[in-house]
């Protein structure tokens, strides 16, 4: 670390915590994942882009830190409808410890439905480091046709955490 002029050190003292904003990872779908109508399912992110403490599971799609703190959580999901243009309604939801702990959904119930709808949710939650897990839920409303959780290829499904403090 170099001063504001650019030369010389700048030396941290004792005592002092620099914070690191790790475990930290991000995962996608890279291929979509056939959901039931109208049931909600746990989304499996089967890739990581990162994973700094390897605490993501791409079996379960399980975050479990090993690192107690708060921790920003954030998915994003396209869910639509593979065979028809129908989709009535959707949501995901971030699920602490098989607990619904914040959800987003989209309701469209119109005349001319659509093929797909892209849901968001984001928290900031305190986990313990040790038993607290975090996973991904989703739910479809298709009426007629075959519901999947979307792997586009600019990566509009994916769900990641990392730590923001103690």
């Amino acid at each position: 670390i170099t001063t504001s002029s650019g030369s010389g050190n700048i030396t941290i003292g004792s005592g002092v915590t620099l914070l690191s904003n790790t475990p930290a990872f991000e995962a996608i779908l890279t291929s979509d994942q056939a959901m039931t109508d109208a049931v909600t399912s746990t989304l499996i992110f089967d890739t990581k882009r990162f994973d700094t403490n390897s605490c993501y599971n791409t079996s379960t799609g399980v975050f479990t830190p090993t690192v107690a703190g708060k921790y920003f959580i954030y998915a994003g999901c396209q869910l639509r409808n593979s065979t028809s243009s129908q989709v009535n309604s959707s949501l995901i939801q971030i699920m602490l410890n098989g607990t619904t702990y914040a959800n987003s959904s989209v309701n469209e119930n119109q005349a001319n439905p659509v093929f797909g709808q892209q849901n968001f949710v984001c928290g900031v939650l305190d986990l313990n480091g040790s038993t607290d897990n975090i996973r991904i839920d989703a739910y479809i409303d298709v009426g007629s046709g075959s519901p999947v959780a979307r792997a586009p290829t600019d990566r509009r499904t994916y769900f990641g955490a990392y730590r923001i403090g103690a």
